[in-house]
């Protein structure tokens, strides 16, 4: 069986925090990898590896 990688939200949220403290365009940044901010409201829920790294 192959293992579907997965992130729990917490940590793409806490990347996202130091971001707005940077003033980088989180906002952009998320849609650019097709994710919502309201993806980051559940922090024990998961997401799809691929997609934490914001294109970055």
């Amino acid at each position: 069986m192959n293992a579907i990688p997965l992130v729990r939200v917490r940590y793409a949220d806490s990347f996202v925090q130091q971001l707005n403290q940077l003033g980088a365009p989180t906002e952009r940044l998320l849609n650019r990898v097709n994710l919502s901010e309201e993806i980051l409201t559940v922090r024990d829920g998961f997401m799809p590896e691929g997609r934490s790294n914001f294109g970055i």
